[in-house]
């Protein structure tokens, strides 16, 4: 497991459900999200959820390690895909 994904699994693991899966410098986080905020995430446009993604990895991950991040909700579940 690298440092990254080390990171993300403490940082973000003990706050929501996740599922951490890498491949070759790619990681994929699936986040759970609770229903309380479900709704405001429905309501953000994508590049508000991409900047706020961003927001929440930044406080596990050194910006300066993730060269990309790509994000999707489903109404349930937040993803996220980092080039590292």
């Amino acid at each position: 497991m690298s440092e990254a994904e080390a990171r993300i699994e403490v940082g973000l693991g003990g706050r929501y459900g996740m599922e951490l899966t890498s491949v070759k410098g790619l990681i994929s986080i699936t986040l759970s999200v609770e229903e309380h905020e479900r709704q405001r995430l429905a309501g953000l446009s994508t590049s508000d959820l991409l900047q706020l993604s961003k927001s929440e990895l930044s406080q596990v991950v050194q910006p300066d390690l993730v060269r990309e991040v790509m994000v999707g909700y489903d109404g349930e579940t937040v993803q996220m895909i980092l080039s590292i």
